[in-house]
This record gives C-alpha cells, structure tokens and sequence, in this order.
C-alpha cells in the first residue's frame, strides 16, 4: 500500500508539538525521513508498537486520578494478605496460641483478596486499552492516513508514550526511530 508522506512542515503543524525542544525537531525529521521505511515495518510486522509505563502514569493521573487510592489499597491489601497467613501459621509454631487466631487469619486473608480485586480490575482496563489504542494507531497507518497514524505515533513517541520493539531491538525517546530499522 502506498503511503501519502506529507512535506515536513505539513508534519510538523499537524503534531501541535514547540519547536523549542531541538531532541524533538530531530525525531520529527528522523520520522518524516524514513516514512516509508517505518510504516512499511510496521505494516509487515517487523516493527512492533509498544506503549511504556509513562503513558499509563500520566493517561491513569488525567482520566482516573482515583487510581493512586487504588494501588494504595492494593499494598494494604497485599500485607493483610501475608499477615493472615502469618497469623494461620503461628499456632502452628506456637501451641499454647488459641486457634481463634485461625479464624483471624482467614479474616485477614480474605479481606485482602478484596481488597486487592479493584487493582486487577483497573489492570484489565488498562490492557484492554492498551490493545484499543495500539490496534487503532496500526490501522491508522496501514489505510495510509498520516494525520491519525504516523503523526500521532511520532507525538506519542516524542512524549514517551510509546516505544518502537524488533526481535533484536527496541527504542524510545530520546533515541532516534531510524536505529530500529538499521538493527
């Protein structure tokens, strides 16, 4: 499938992004040089598309501020969890400790698995958007439209959202995108 590469400056306008940053002026014009070579890669597969942990801290701090409770709740949950098991096991150890201390202890086990269900659920989310995202921008790029595939690859790259992977390689920012496909 041919690719419509726009000129630079074209490029450049559609990102939105402040010239005043010269590792970001580079990238652009690193992208916009090897157009055909990277959107042709990642057409065939060679070049895989992979979102970075900063994409989820700053997507997670924007739409669902929330979240912060949630991993705080996890880390609750994890040591009720550990400390139920302790407390299952420590009139094992010990024999003259009551045995209500079992029923303490699946107590506390329990709580923490609930704890803890809220986290897998945001998790979940957050792969299923992952995936949503990923798959959006690759047809993007596939169907040839710049402006919603290659351009937004190259914004969310520069913002450190996203990373380029090969077998044998990977890069994201500051590095440029054209070392992947010499790899």
């Amino acid at each position: 499938m041919s690719h419509i590469k726009p000129t630079l400056e074209e490029f450049r306008n559609t990102l939105r992004i402040s010239r005043d940053n010269p590792n970001a002026e580079h990238i652009i014009f690193n992208f916009w040089r090897n157009w055909d070579k990277i959107a042709e890669s990642i057409n065939t597969g060679e070049i895989k598309i992979g979102m970075t942990e900063t994409f989820f801290k700053d997507y997670l701090q924007i739409h669902h501020p929330h979240y912060a409770l949630v991993a705080k709740l996890r880390s609750i949950g994890r040591i009720l969890f550990f400390s139920g098991f302790a407390v299952l096991f420590l009139p094992l150890l010990f024999h003259s400790l009551p045995l209500e201390l079992f029923v303490v202890g699946i107590a506390f086990i329990l709580i923490g698995i609930l704890i803890t269900c809220p986290y897998h659920f945001v998790e979940g989310r957050k792969y299923a958007y992952r995936i949503y995202r990923l798959e959006s921008m690759k047809r993007s790029i596939r169907k040839g439209n710049w402006s919603r595939g290659m351009a937004v690859l190259c914004a969310e790259y520069i913002s450190d959202h996203i990373g380029l992977y090969s077998g044998v390689a990977e890069v994201c920012w500051p590095e440029y995108p054209a070392l992947i496909l010499s790899s």
